[in-house]
C-alpha cells in the first residue's frame, strides 16, 4: 500500500466493522475493499485468474461505498470469486470506474465468515483534512 493509505478491523459486538483511510476518494475505497476482504479471506499469494470492470454512478459518497462493497459480497455469493487486487479511478461528475483481480474462492485461504451485507446505519464517507476515511459495519 502506498504511504498514507490503509485500514484496519474494529471489534464488533456481532458483526464487523472496519475503516479506510486515503488520501484521495478512489484509494480510500480501494483500501475499504482490501479490509472487507481481509475480515474473510488471506488473499496473499493468490494468483488472479480474471479481471471484472464495473463502473459507478451513484449520487453520493456512501452511496458509492455501500455499492463498492457490495459489488465485492455479490462477487463472493454469486460469482465464487474474490478480489485479489482492486484497481479504482475517479471519473467526471463523480463517477467511478475500475477493474478487480479476481481469483477462485478456492483457492484463497477463507478464514472468517463471508460477508452478508453492508449495515446503512453509523456509516461514514467523506473527506476532511486532505485524507478521505470511511468507517462501515459489515453484517456477517
Amino acid at each position: 500500500m502506498a504511504a498514507g493509505i490503509g485500514y484496519r478491523v474494529l471489534p464488533h459486538t456481532a458483526d464487523t466493522r472496519i475503516e479506510a483511510w486515503a488520501p484521495a476518494r478512489a484509494g480510500c475505497l480501494e483500501a475499504a475493499v482490501r479490509a472487507l476482504v481481509s475480515t474473510f479471506a488471506d488473499v496473499t499469494g493468490a494468483e488472479a485468474t480474471d479481471s471484472i470492470e464495473e463502473s459507478f454512478a451513484e449520487s453520493t459518497d456512501e452511496d458509492l461505498l455501500v455499492a463498492v462493497l457490495e459489488e465485492v459480497i455479490y462477487l463472493v455469493e454469486v460469482v465464487g470469486v474474490v478480489p485479489v487486487t482492486v484497481d479504482l479511478v475517479d471519473e467526471k461528475a463523480g463517477r467511478l470506474a475500475g477493474s478487480f483481480a479476481v481469483a477462485p474462492l478456492e483457492v484463497v485461504e477463507i478464514w472468517g465468515p463471508a460477508p452478508k451485507a453492508i449495515a446503512l446505519s453509523d456509516l461514514v464517507f467523506g473527506e476532511r483534512d486532505n485524507e478521505w476515511r470511511c468507517l462501515v459495519t459489515i453484517d456477517v
